[in-house]
């Protein structure tokens, strides 16, 4: 039986070192041992009694050999004697017979590696000739690194029990498998499972150290998680072993000079579709306790368990960052990034604005987050479930706006074709986004305002009105107020705009995100670099920290995923920023006394230059579109 052999192997080297008895005038592979490996009984696991011509008695009394103290066992229960190199067992008369390998036996010959049941408690039939031969697996463990002071043995099949060991050995430890399975479910992070995993092996090994360690498909290995309560390292050479033959270790060794004190480490990989992903560790020693080949066969069960979770939550987060990714690239992100007192203070007014109905204006320089601000009230507001469309006001032509804002009848102008419900139509239910409603006409202010008042309007070519359900968010790098005083803005269009008001403050008000974000962009990037990028190097991270950021955010991600896409070497460096990034020297001596415009203008000509004239290309780097772009040409005349 597999787990017997893996007690015998475990434990021979472990009882001949902690025998009660001295027998000198026995040669060393000639001694067998009972040793108690689980139960009730007073005696410690893996205490060990040496079997001599003398014999052992188990039982109640006081005067056994080995004393159990367990109502189901007889007084005298039953014996044991060793003969010609053989053991034999007899039972006393015992009104409960005990167990042998799981069958019930009265008397016979037992063989090293039987286990043996009386009650409730086990014991172990163990040969502690430490000069005899070990098994293949033991000397392939040996031979792989495990020193003459260590036996570290391991299941036969990769991955995988023996049919006799696919189901724990007890009630409490099948209870333990299906509680723990139960919680990882629940589990969106591996950090999460590391902590529950964490109190579950507390509870049932109670070791002195463990760790929980995930690796590459190089087998390199990193530690995930780790609780000491000693002095105890990370032991590295069995935990490859494991991962490399995909097995389970029992490994028993020696703590220091002290050849007489035992430690225990058990080792199990972490295994999914045939691959090991990673790694549980344990260490322990007496009078803690001690490691058995039970433990080690829950402990892999555990392991089997832990491998799809574990799998299945890298790829949700690998989704979530490609997803994030793209979402960022289409400006539909959905995570606001810093931890400074100003976005701090930005969430909260998210939080609160998406709490309430009030229409909501959102006011902030270019590349601040106006959209990313919008779409996160619509995400924790009620309406979340609804449509979430765009307006881009600068972008949709004067004479057109009416069509794409309502829709239209069937032939209700040339080109009419077929009906259309317009943008207003298709937000019914959600959260219309007018960006750049500052930029919007005096005549299609008006024809707006009725819309938002009433929530009614009507199609060209319709003969009645429409009605819709929508909240109104809107955005402007341009001050309202002073348009309303110049009569570029309608004032009664401004205060039902203004319902809740939201500003976002510039990315130098707030510098001390800039590591972060630039963290936040470059994992997202990496993942599509040419190169495999690792970091991004202090000078890197210092050159991006000096820099105005004129275009705020916006602008340091493009520049970080620019950078990304052409690093040549594992980590970000000055050189490879220097491309999309105008010089420190020359932000310092040049942005001083310029105005925003002008630093916009600066901005939108070097990025034209950077990407070779080409608009489309400047117009993504920069965030917007190639319309609002050609614009701001227009307007700086480039």
């Amino acid at each position: 039986m597999c787990s017997t052999k893996a007690g015998d192997a475990v434990l021979r080297r472990f009882a001949a070192r902690t025998a009660n008895m001295k027998c000198d005038n026995i040669r060393a592979e000639q001694i067998m041992q009972l040793v108690a490996i689980g139960g009730h009984t007073r005696h410690v696991r893996g205490t060990c009694w040496n079997l001599t011509e003398r014999g052992l008695t188990l039982g109640r009394d006081e005067d056994n050999d080995i004393v159990l103290d367990d109502p189901i066992v007889s007084r005298r229960h039953c014996r044991f004697d060793f003969r010609d190199g053989r053991v034999y067992l007899e039972d006393l008369g015992s009104r409960n017979p005990l167990l042998v390998n799981g069958l019930p036996l009265r008397s016979g010959v037992l063989e090293p590696g039987d286990e043996i049941t009386i009650g409730t408690d086990r014991f172990l039939l163990a040969r502690s000739g430490v000069e005899e031969r070990l098994g293949s697996d033991a000397n392939a463990a040996i031979d792989a690194g495990a020193s003459t002071d260590t036996i570290s043995i391991g299941f036969h099949r990769p991955l995988f029990l023996g049919a006799e060991q696919e189901s724990p050995r007890t009630i409490h430890d099948l209870l333990v498998l299906q509680q723990l399975s139960t919680r990882l479910t629940r589990c969106s992070s591996t950090r999460e499972v590391a902590e529950l995993l964490k109190q579950a092996l507390k509870e049932r090994f109670n070791p002195l150290a463990f760790w929980v360690v995930l690796c590459n498909p190089e087998q390199e290995i990193f530690v995930l998680d780790q609780d000491l309560e000693t002095d105890a390292a990370l032991p590295t050479e069995a935990v490859q072993l494991a991962l490399r033959e995909k097995r389970g270790l029992l490994k028993v060794g020696t703590l220091g000079s002290d050849r007489s004190t035992m430690s225990f480490t058990l080792v199990t990989p972490v295994a999914a579709g045939g691959t090991a992903i990673g790694a549980i560790a344990l260490f322990t020693a007496p009078p803690r306790g001690t490691f058995v080949d039970d433990d080690l066969r829950l402990l892999v069960l555990l392991g089997q368990s832990l491998g799809p979770i574990f799998w299945t939550i890298e790829d949700m987060e690998q989704l979530r960052r490609e997803n994030e990714y793209l979402r960022a690239r289409a400006g539909e992100s959905l995570t606001l990034v810093g931890s400074s007192k100003a976005m701090r203070e930005v969430s909260r007014r998210i939080g609160l604005a998406a709490k309430s109905e009030l229409s909501v204006l959102i006011v902030g320089d270019t590349g601040t987050g106006k959209e990313l601000a919008a779409r996160l009230i619509h995400q924790q507001s009620a309406r979340k479930r609804g449509p979430f469309v765009v307006v881009n006001c600068a972008a949709i032509p004067h004479e057109l706006f009416e069509s794409f804002m309502f829709g239209h009848e069937r032939g209700a102008f040339t080109g009419a074709e077929r009906a259309s419900q317009g943008l207003l139509g298709e937000a019914n239910g959600g959260t219309i986004f007018l960006d750049e409603i500052g930029d919007l006409s005096l005549d299609n202010q008006a024809r707006i305002l009725r819309s938002i008042e009433y929530g009614t309007y009507r199609r060209p070519g319709a003969e009645q009105d429409s009605r819709v359900d929508v909240r109104v968010v809107s955005a402007t790098n341009r001050d309202l107020r002073a348009r309303v005083k110049e009569g570029l803005f309608r004032e009664d269009l401004f205060h039902r705009l203004n319902g809740f008001l939201l500003r976002l403050p510039r990315l130098r008000e707030h510098a001390e995100d800039i590591p972060e974000l630039t963290q936040h962009f470059f994992d997202l990037a990496k993942q599509r670099a040419k190169y495999p990028v690792r970091g991004v190097s202090r000078k890197a991270m210092a050159h991006l920290q000096a820099q105005p950021w004129s275009g705020n955010v916006r602008e340091l991600r493009n520049c970080v995923w620019q950078a990304v896409s052409v690093a040549q070497g594992d980590t970000l460096r000055c050189e490879d920023l220097s491309v999309f990034c105008p010089e420190v020297q020359e932000d310092k001596a040049g942005s001083a006394g310029r105005s925003l415009a002008e630093l916009e203008r600066i901005h939108i000509a070097q990025t034209l230059s950077a990407c070779g004239g080409n608009v489309s290309m400047a117009a993504k780097s920069l965030g917007i579109s190639r319309s609002t772009l050609y614009e701001r040409m227009r307007q700086y005349d480039l």
